[in-house]
């Protein structure tokens, strides 16, 4: 999960930088109409992921708490006591499990088929995009 963020990251610095440089030039537009809905679909998987408007540990109390915060709390639970996970701990454990793959199954579907594609544009394009850091993440 922390890789998916940390490249998710990645890619929206890296399509900001895009959008910045060729965003007034014409032949560029298919390109920064794909940067801007790539930029969304990983957004909105980050935002399931992990709180992102939270700045401080005082947030936690003004946002929703996310995928991260739950499993962090799930674990101090289990590691709070010296016995095995209780059968409710198992249960919100396996909850957030199958959450966490549906979200991590997007990104990967985002990292086979939106990266390729804009490479693709960008490259007919003649516009360079650097993309080693997000291959790590796969």
């Amino acid at each position: 999960m922390d890789r998916a963020i940390l490249a998710s990251r990645y890619w929206r610095v890296q399509l900001n930088h895009v959008e910045k440089r060729y965003g007034s030039k014409a032949e560029a537009k298919a390109v920064i109409e794909q940067s801007k809905e790539l930029r969304k679909k990983i957004g909105a998987i980050e935002e399931e992921l992990i709180q992102v408007n939270s700045k401080a540990s005082e947030d936690e109390l003004n946002y929703p708490t996310k995928m991260n915060s739950w499993l962090g709390y799930l674990q101090a639970a289990v590691d709070s006591a010296d016995a095995q996970p209780t059968e409710g701990e198992l249960g919100v454990f396996a909850e957030l499990n199958q959450k966490l793959d549906a979200q991590l199954a997007k990104w990967h579907a985002v990292l086979s088929t939106d990266v390729p594609a804009i490479n693709d544009t960008m490259r007919k394009n003649g516009i360079v995009f650097i993309y080693a850091a997000a291959e790590a993440a796969k």
